[in-house]
């Protein structure tokens, strides 16, 4: 399966004064993920997609959180 995000924001650097990171570079751009990888990441990219998704200018970032457990060693439901 193929999906486009389009119009994702995506962090590219960053800027600094005196060592200390000030800003955040980012730029609007297109990604494909083809059988859950990224393939293509740019610009306007002119591909079908089974999905597409208007990103709307948003920052794209992974999972801040990890969200798996293995109930073999936690107290999940445990409280």
């Amino acid at each position: 399966m193929k999906q486009l995000i389009r119009n994702a924001r995506l962090e590219t650097g960053y800027q600094t004064k005196d060592e200390v990171v000030i800003k955040t570079n980012t730029e609007i751009t297109d990604l494909l993920i083809e059988e859950g990888h990224f393939t293509k990441i740019g610009p306007h990219l002119q591909k079908s997609a089974d999905v597409t998704i208007d990103a709307k200018k948003q920052l794209l970032l992974p999972s801040l959180r990890e969200m798996h457990i293995h109930i073999d060693k936690t107290y999940f439901g445990n409280g």
